[in-house]
């Protein structure tokens, strides 16, 4: 949850771990985090990635690009556990310097009036969008028209954002605290935290 999360959750998914007989866990982040804070044996551990699979666009087939300069996509809930607040920061310090790039962040959660307000704190003005939530012909129709898709999650169960936005030859910059990294290689890994990398 990024955090100490809900604790009447906390004892029900404690309870299902205890009771069961095997527990599968999307990446070996996740296992590890099942065994620590709930104290589940490892021998009831299987791990079992997610995956993607898409019909993809050929980049440029009938696209109209949104911008001219580099457009940087957030796709997922606007939530403390996704890191949307380091995306804004990033955001704030590339457009410093190449103020024709265009940051988006796609979806709905908690945080987006926080992160609306400080964006307009911080004149970002319409270099920095909020798409809202996207339906699957506008997700396809925004990954066709981006070139670096971010994930800053502060922790992430796996994340499989990364893997769609991939199958488009998208540049992926993903935090360290993810289950994907586990799988991909061709993507840039970052601590979550870390801004000035990012940037």
């Amino acid at each position: 949850a990024g955090g100490a999360g809900d604790e009447r959750i906390h004892k029900i998914e404690f309870s299902g771990m205890s009771y069961a007989d095997s527990v599968i866990a999307v990446s070996k982040y996740t296992a590890q985090m099942v065994m620590t804070r709930y104290r589940i044996d490892s021998g009831k551990m299987r791990i079992v990635h997610n995956a993607h699979n898409t019909n993809v666009l050929e980049k440029g087939d009938n696209i109209r690009r949104f911008f001219k300069g580099p457009a940087i996509l957030f796709l997922g809930r606007i939530t403390i556990q996704k890191g949307p607040d380091y995306f804004l920061d990033v955001a704030r310090l590339v457009l410093e310097k190449h103020p024709q790039a265009r940051f988006i962040m796609a979806g709905t959660g908690d945080m987006a009036r926080k992160l609306l307000y400080k964006s307009a704190h911080y004149r970002l003005k319409n270099r920095f969008l909020f798409a809202g939530f996207l339906n699957r012909e506008e997700v396809e129709s925004i990954l066709s028209n981006t070139d670096i898709y971010m994930l800053p999650s502060v922790s992430e169960p796996f994340g499989i954002a990364p893997l769609e936005a991939m199958a488009y030859g998208i540049t992926a910059v993903i935090s360290k605290q993810s289950g994907v990294t586990e799988i991909i290689e061709n993507a840039f890994k970052i601590d979550f935290w870390d801004i000035d990398k990012m940037v």
